[in-house]
């Protein structure tokens, strides 16, 4: 199998104003952002967000850079619906250090 790239900032396709996981995950933080463990929170979201476009044909890196099988017919609209569907704050909360 070949692959290609999907797009160089899946962070984008989940949301157009954010140029990574991290500052995606910062936004939805916001001033409580020291709160949690925000490498650990990318790293889990980006789990999460895997399990959910994987079936679709997508796979995405910490780093924002996603594939997919060269030539394939991608559903864009099914890959952001199941990102989106993702819920940042249930990643957030997991990683929550405020109280260690």
């Amino acid at each position: 199998m070949t692959y290609t790239t999907y797009t160089d900032n899946f962070a984008s396709v989940i949301d157009p104003n954010e140029a990574s996981f991290y500052d995606l995950l910062c936004t939805a933080a916001g001033d409580f952002v020291d709160d949690y463990d925000m490498d650990q929170a990318v790293s889990d979201f980006v789990d999460a967000i895997n399990e959910a476009i994987r079936p679709l044909g997508v796979v995405t890196t910490v780093s924002g850079v996603s594939y997919c099988e060269y030539g394939a017919d991608i559903d864009d609209e099914a890959v952001q619906e199941a990102a989106r569907d993702v819920y940042v704050y249930d990643i957030l909360q997991k990683n929550d250090i405020s109280g260690k």
